[in-house]
């Protein structure tokens, strides 16, 4: 009886530990436009359509929403479809602004790309 219990303690932990549960808010950094503090909501990462073939490149879509504080505290949200694969990296977020993601030119997109890859 004990041992069945332990067996079946043991196969929930295993499970468990591939399950990612915990939901945050991941510093993406501030914006040199607005000033405003960003963070990818973790819980909001979204993969979709799996892989897509692009004249041979394989890439994946995912949707994540920024969550953004404004310098009186109020907060924003905006969403990004991020198109990630082999070749160059590209978003496009609710506002309709659609953008290649660099280090140099898009740093808060390029900071929330590393956090979807990592997730």
């Amino acid at each position: 009886m004990l041992k069945k219990f332990f067996l079946v303690l043991s196969i929930g932990l295993i499970i468990l530990a591939g399950v990612k549960v915990e939901a945050a808010d991941v510093y993406v950094g501030t914006s040199s436009a607005t000033g405003w503090d960003c963070y990818v909501m973790t819980e909001t990462i979204q993969r979709f359509n799996g892989d897509m073939d692009y004249g041979g490149e394989t890439y994946c879509l995912y949707n994540v929403t920024l969550k953004m504080i404004t310098r009186s505290g109020n907060v924003r949200y905006l969403d990004y479809t991020f198109h990630i694969g082999n070749f160059p990296m590209w978003f496009e977020n609710s506002q309709g602004y659609k953008r290649r993601v660099t280090q140099k030119d898009t740093p808060i997109e390029w900071n929330m790309h590393n956090v979807i890859k990592n997730y």
